[in-house]
């Protein structure tokens, strides 16, 4: 099978994963793109960046290559990450795809309706995701496919036997600052330290653009500074350097959304997939799609709202009670570790990639697949013989 893959945003080569940070949007990709080709398929990936190179089974090229690619190229599939807009143009693919990663409610109804016409089915990471894209845009279950995000099970038992022991006073972060941090050094940190006095939070990014919220990571810097040593930031980390942090933590304490971005959901998260993974105990929000992606029993979810200022006193007792529950009871945290690494066995990304090859061919030999926002909507370049494309808005 020949797949193109659309992966906009931060540039990325066949061994950034393993030299330097990424976001997790584009990690979803790489690896996508590798799990893909070790199940055979011919995988091209177009990324920001000038080069073209090959690595893990994938050709990699330059996102500006892609268009004139797909009016070419006689592809199986064509997916699409993040970026509806790409499918204003006709390809040549059997098959269409969109893969969206962001919470629907961040773009107006019609950034993506406009483009349904030419897609196939629009790929998801969760039922949670599936339920506000259904709200947002006014359509039914038929265009969508409920798939989820992976991580590289294999990175973690190769550095399980290299990793220095679990140090039972270092908590870790490693979202983005809007989607918690301000929360976590302001009002979490004093309160644990105020009853554990030798806890430190350690906090690790990718980089990124801050563009409108460099005032917010201005703020955190400062807050920071301000809990002087019981700070640690480690900066942007490679997936290796990361999951070695992860597995020398004691606690993953994620306390959002921010008052900064009250809306904000976690559509998928693949940091508390990795935690499971790594044997650490999550303690988070019970808000978007945490509750599917945390198994019950691998942490602590509270059932109330950070960026809520009237329940904010309460959530902040409520998490930091969790949090330490784990520092403090090993019981309590060697069975949160162990449901954690139960469940992580079935999050593999080459599980997803089986899985989305096999709907591929289903697709493909239908020769059809459900309903089209616009049935009349022209075509301005025949398509191959592959999926009649009917949507309707529900």
């Amino acid at each position: 099978m020949r797949i193109s893959v659309l992966v906009p945003g931060v540039p990325f080569d066949p061994d950034t994963l393993e030299a330097k940070s990424l976001g997790g949007s584009e990690s979803a990709g790489a690896y996508m793109a590798r799990a893909l080709a070790a199940e055979g398929a011919q995988v091209t990936v177009f990324r920001s960046g000038s080069t073209t190179i090959s690595g893990a089974g994938v050709r990699y090229r330059p996102a500006s290559e892609w268009a004139r690619y797909v009016e070419d190229a006689d592809d199986d599939v064509c997916i699409v990450q993040r970026s509806p807009e790409a499918f204003e143009r006709t390809t040549r693919a059997r098959l269409n795809l969109l893969w969206c990663h962001e919470y629907s409610l961040a773009r107006s109804p019609e950034y993506l309706r406009r483009t349904l016409w030419n897609v196939d089915r629009v790929i998801l990471l969760s039922r949670y995701m599936l339920g506000e894209y259904r709200s947002t845009y006014q359509l039914d279950e038929s265009p969508f496919f409920v798939s989820r995000n992976g991580i590289d099970l294999e990175l973690f038992r190769r550095l399980r036997g290299e990793t220095a022991p679990r140090d039972p006073k270092k908590l870790i972060f490693t979202a983005r600052a809007e989607r918690g941090l301000d929360v976590m050094l302001r009002h979490v940190m004093p309160w644990l330290l105020a009853r554990e006095p030798e806890l430190q939070l350690f906090i690790a990014a990718y980089d990124v653009a801050k563009d409108r919220w460099q005032g917010l990571y201005d703020e955190c810097d400062a807050l920071m500074a301000g809990l002087g040593p019981r700070v640690v930031h480690l900066g942007a980390l490679s997936k290796p350097d990361l999951y070695r942090q992860l597995l020398s933590s004691r606690v993953y304490v994620y306390p959002t959304p921010s008052p900064v971005l009250p809306d904000c959901r976690e559509v998928s998260c693949i940091s508390v997939m990795e935690c499971q993974a790594a044997g650490l105990p999550v303690v988070s929000t019970a808000l978007g799609a945490l509750p599917e992606t945390l198994t019950s029993g691998a942490g602590t979810l509270v059932a109330l709202d950070p960026s809520d200022a009237t329940s904010l006193t309460s959530y902040v007792e409520q998490f930091g009670q969790a949090v330490l529950r784990f520092v403090r009871d090993d019981i309590a945290w060697t069975g949160a570790s162990q449901l954690g690494l139960l469940r992580s066995e079935q999050l593999d990304w080459s599980e997803v990639a089986r899985t989305w090859l096999g709907e591929f061919e289903g697709w493909l030999r239908l020769g059809k697949k459900g309903p089209m926002a616009d049935p009349s909507a022209p075509m301005t370049t025949p398509r191959r013989p592959g999926v009649r494309r009917t949507w309707a808005a529900k």
